[in-house]
């Protein structure tokens, strides 16, 4: 199975090679004080949007903590292993979540965490992308779409997910200003490359992955068995450049 990339038109690849063709992409420079001022100011104006409807946010840093929101948390299919405990090798030097609660109730979450990567690839088939506490005896071999994102995605990558916002406050803002906050924080934080999740193929084709998350480029990445359901589901690619996270958080900034 195969499908389209979404994102920019580029030329496409000779028939005769695997290769897919890779824009020149200059080295990620060191962000600057702008950078810091974008950020910043993004995030002041999302905590003051969120307090004006009676929201606090709070940067937590103890994942078990979220995997017990998440146990208790109405309409959830699955945790992701990849920032829980039981499963990964996670504490505060690379990863942090991102609470949103209500009169003492907690309605949202998102979560951060740092990889040191050179072949994002091999990460993904040897499972430690989701379970890197210790080898997996069986492994299923996975089956992946060739794509610009495993090419470029090198250094210092930020994994965005563990989203959840409850029932009742569907439909809003919420998702959007998460995602889009624990990004800038993890540029400023962990100081990170690229951004980067994974999402169902149906939301990367709806438009939620680019237009309400906020990654800049969608393709699509594993094609069948998907390691963390135990069964068929085909996930897609989501990624941003550091550059590219600093001018989306700009370019959501009241004028």
């Amino acid at each position: 199975m195969s499908f389209a990339p979404v994102h920019p038109s580029a030329p496409q690849p000779h028939p005769a090679t695997a290769r897919p063709w890779i824009a020149p992409q200059p080295a990620p420079r060191p962000a600057g004080l702008e950078d810091w001022s974008a950020i910043q100011a993004y995030v002041e104006q999302i905590l003051a949007a969120l307090a004006a409807e009676g929201y606090e946010l709070t940067v937590e840093h103890d994942a078990q903590a979220w995997v017990e929101l998440m146990r208790g948390a109405p309409q959830i299919s699955s945790i992701t292993p990849s920032y829980d405990p039981a499963h990964s090798i996670v504490d505060p030097s690379n990863l942090f979540w991102l609470r949103v609660a209500r009169d003492g109730r907690d309605l949202a979450c998102c979560v951060s965490r740092l990889y040191h990567v050179q072949d994002l690839a091999q990460l993904i088939r040897s499972y430690r992308l989701w379970y890197d506490k210790r080898p997996t005896l069986v492994v299923r071999m996975l089956t992946m779409a060739a794509g610009e994102g495993l090419e470029l995605l090198r250094g210092r990558l930020g994994l965005i997910g563990g989203l959840w916002v409850h029932p009742e406050v569907r439909g809003g803002n919420m998702a959007r200003w998460l995602t889009r906050l624990a990004m800038g924080l993890s540029v400023r934080h962990f100081d990170i490359d690229w951004a980067f999740c994974h999402v169902k193929e149906a939301t990367a084709r709806s438009g939620m992955a680019t237009r309400g998350y906020g990654f800049r480029h969608v393709e699509p990445n594993i094609e069948g068995y998907y390691p963390p359901f135990g069964r068929d589901q085909d996930f897609w690619l989501g990624y941003s450049s550091r550059d590219e996270v600093i001018r989306t958080l700009a370019a959501g900034l009241r004028r």
